[in-house]
């Protein structure tokens, strides 16, 4: 097994290392796991942007109800749920991706 570690930093040696097996099966499985890595790694910038942005409507909510704007608090707080919804997809989608790398 390889550590991703060692993959994330020096693709290139762990793919010159495989490349000496011989096996070229090796090979694509490097290559596969390069990219499932790439689409962890952006899925995890995506859900910890999405996070970012339901924290800031949570405080616009608090923010809305305090000045008396509850219909704009109502508003904040569907989208809110909205992106919550596809925050949990990303983990779900990061969790098979992680499987799969291992």
């Amino acid at each position: 097994m390889i550590d991703v570690r060692l993959l994330r930093t020096d693709p290139d040696a762990v793919r010159a290392a495989l490349a000496r097996r011989g096996t070229p099966e090796l090979l694509d499985q490097w290559a596969a796991a390069t990219e499932i890595d790439a689409r962890l790694r952006q899925l995890a910038v995506d859900r910890d942007e999405l996070r970012r942005r339901v924290n800031d409507l949570s405080k616009q909510v608090g923010q809305l109800r305090r000045d008396g704007r509850n219909e704009d608090a109502e508003s904040a707080m569907a989208e809110s749920r909205a992106l919550g919804g596809r925050e949990g997809e990303l983990a779900a989608a990061a969790d098979e991706a992680e499987r799969a790398l291992r």
